[in-house]
């Protein structure tokens, strides 16, 4: 799979989807905040949505073309989902710090630009505060926001004496991985920035039949860093010539811990892939106090994995990963955090200067699937004395039919140019009739259903399915053959009845 993410790039993703499939919510803001100073309070809150559809989450699918003469056509999957909270991969990106300012405009178009202030713009300081417990030093700060007063800041925090650990619960979550599009939307990723999917190259869409490919999040938070909000909701000075009509947004929290998103290749199910998984965190954990059953073992040999992690031991930031073994070893290094591990920023969260409620956005996971439900099946043939009999199964009375074989291919549901071939039956002759027509009498026949679908004229590939009749036996028998070897006992030639795959 070679390396199919290169996760080192600088990216802003969206991380938690907290619903789908609804129609976009107006954000609003926290009602304790008056408002009242607040520059941006009539301007318009950035459109929240990075989908195609103009701030609806949409779900559903539609079939793109018509079902060849294989049986197969292509399925259009609509997903969208709604994202509150962002992700980075890149920790050291320049506008990673509590207060940073980010232009409306680059939010609607997915460029994510800081807002650049006149000379003579002055910001307000902001006080934050973290939630490390056990700190023997400060765990709150005021600073002027910017990137180099905040880290300062950080340092100083993170500096102090800390007694105990931090909570600190492993989460994973495995998803399918269905095209580039449903990859990006799991993760959540903002396309506009950098080439974040250029390596997914090498995702292999049209492996999907032999293969399946997952998606692998964790994501393990130690502390965030939270702004505190003026009652009156005034964060900034109004710059003297802010001409703009879109309010901007700011960072209001910062996660930090370590996460990790890898793709993962196998060509086993997703239950025996997350099983398998489990149990190597729960081995790999206890170290050599256990091991893999012979089960597990073999789904994770088989496996092909890669990706980037963020947040692991000593001075990692963020590097990229491929294969089990440097798998195993973010698992198991890390975990905690302590004066080797004080984790990297691993998420935030956006609110809007216009009433400062959280900003969120919609991103579609449109992918394509080939449906091969309308397959061409076997038409098979038994015979019992002066009685024929076509089915796309196999009979229950092996004591009166024997098995004929195989006469031709059909499909075992309607495509594109084909009709219902209708079964009938009569009792008294102890007949079996196919047509593409109805018949109506029903004193001597009994309609039993659709057979299967076949063609009404020749289409390349077909062949034309011969209706030959026994007055004398009263029995019908379809061939692609237009002479029967006892033409006396087969007198009635009926000719086409309806064309089929030989």
């Amino acid at each position: 799979m070679k390396k199919l993410l290169s996760f080192l790039l600088l990216t802003a993703v969206c991380f938690n989807a907290c619903k789908k499939g609804v129609e976009m919510q107006e954000n609003s803001g926290d009602p304790k905040i008056t408002n009242n100073l607040n520059q941006f309070k009539d301007l318009k809150v950035p459109s929240t949505s990075r989908s195609d559809e103009n701030g609806i989450a949409k779900a559903g699918s539609v079939r793109v073309n018509a079902i060849d003469n294989s049986g197969c056509s292509t399925i259009l999957h609509k997903q969208s989902a709604e994202f509150d909270k962002l992700s980075v991969l890149d920790p050291s990106g320049n506008i990673m710090y509590a207060g940073s300012l980010i232009d409306g405009e680059s939010i609607q178009n997915g460029t994510y630009k800081p807002l650049f202030l006149p000379g003579d713009y002055v910001r307000k300081p902001i006080t934050y505060s973290v939630s490390i417990q056990g700190s023997n030093g400060a765990i709150s700060k005021t600073i002027n926001p910017d990137l180099a007063s905040f880290r300062v800041s950080m340092q100083e925090i993170m500096s102090a004496n800390i007694v105990g650990q931090q909570p600190a619960n492993f989460t994973f979550e495995l998803v399918h991985a269905r095209s580039k599009r449903e990859i990006e939307m799991k993760i959540g990723a903002n396309l506009k920035i950098g080439s974040f999917f250029s390596s997914v190259a090498n995702f292999d869409e049209s492996a999907l039949s032999t293969k399946s490919f997952y998606l692998l999040k964790i994501y393990q938070k130690f502390f965030s860093a939270d702004i505190n909000i003026p009652a009156d909701g005034n964060l900034f000075n109004k710059p003297t010539n802010f001409e703009g009509t879109v309010a901007p947004v700011y960072i209001s929290s910062i996660d930090y811990g370590r996460s990790a998103y890898l793709l993962i290749e196998s060509s086993y199910d997703s239950t025996r892939v997350y099983k398998s998984i489990e149990a190597s965190f729960s081995v790999w954990k206890i170290g050599g106090g256990g091991s893999l059953s012979k089960e597990h073992k073999e789904v994770m040999d088989n496996m092909k994995l890669s990706g980037t992690i963020i947040g692991g031991s000593s001075s990692d930031a963020a590097k990229a990963i491929e294969g089990i073994p440097a798998f195993r070893d973010y698992v198991i290094n890390g975990g905690n955090m302590g004066p080797d591990s004080r984790g990297e920023v691993i998420a935030y969260t956006l609110r809007n200067a216009k009433d400062h409620g959280i900003y969120k956005t919609i991103i579609n996971g449109d992918y394509y699937m080939t449906d091969c439900s309308s397959q061409l099946v076997n038409v098979n043939s038994f015979v019992a004395p002066q009685h024929h009999y076509l089915s796309t199964g196999m009979v229950d009375d092996w004591r009166y039919w024997r098995y004929e074989g195989v006469v031709f291919r059909a499909y075992n549901k309607q495509v594109s140019g084909t009709v219902p071939i209708n079964v009938y039956f009569s009792e008294g002759g102890r007949d079996h009739y196919y047509t593409m027509g109805t018949l109506n009498d029903f004193n001597y026949w009994r309609y039993e259903g659709v057979a299967f679908y076949a063609y009404p004229t020749q289409v390349p590939g077909s062949v034309p399915i011969y209706i030959h009749y026994s007055t004398g036996g009263r029995d019908h028998y379809y061939s692609q053959s237009s002479n029967l070897n006892d033409p006396r006992y087969w007198d009635d030639f009926q000719g086409v009845g309806f064309y089929a795959m030989p």
